[in-house]
């Protein structure tokens, strides 16, 4: 997947999003244009699109429901500093055109 950089929005990114037969989950591999790159668990399953990295010092996690009419995605991402104190970073809404 390719995310295109807009003024005020993230950064120009690439996600590599795949799985193996053996689980439901999938792995995705992130990397953007400020040379961040990073390694998320992934599920989706009843509508619900979840994504999380667990490590020390910067964990997150997101969260999208998919809309019933299938054109909209209404998301968030959290984030914490000690994984265990969780906070609102930013929404994101996914539309399609």
């Amino acid at each position: 997947m390719r995310q295109s950089e807009q003024s005020g929005n993230p950064p120009s990114a690439r996600w590599a999003i795949g799985r193996d037969e053996s689980s439901p989950d999938y792995e995705v591999l992130y990397s953007d244009n400020r040379g961040v790159s990073r390694v998320y668990g992934m599920s989706f399953s009843e509508g619900l699109w979840q994504l999380w990295r667990n490590v020390p010092g910067f964990s997150q996690r997101f969260e999208g429901r998919v809309s019933p009419d299938r054109k909209t995605i209404t998301s968030h991402w959290e984030k914490s500093l000690d994984g265990a104190t969780w906070e609102h970073d930013f929404d994101v809404t996914y539309t399609r055109l």
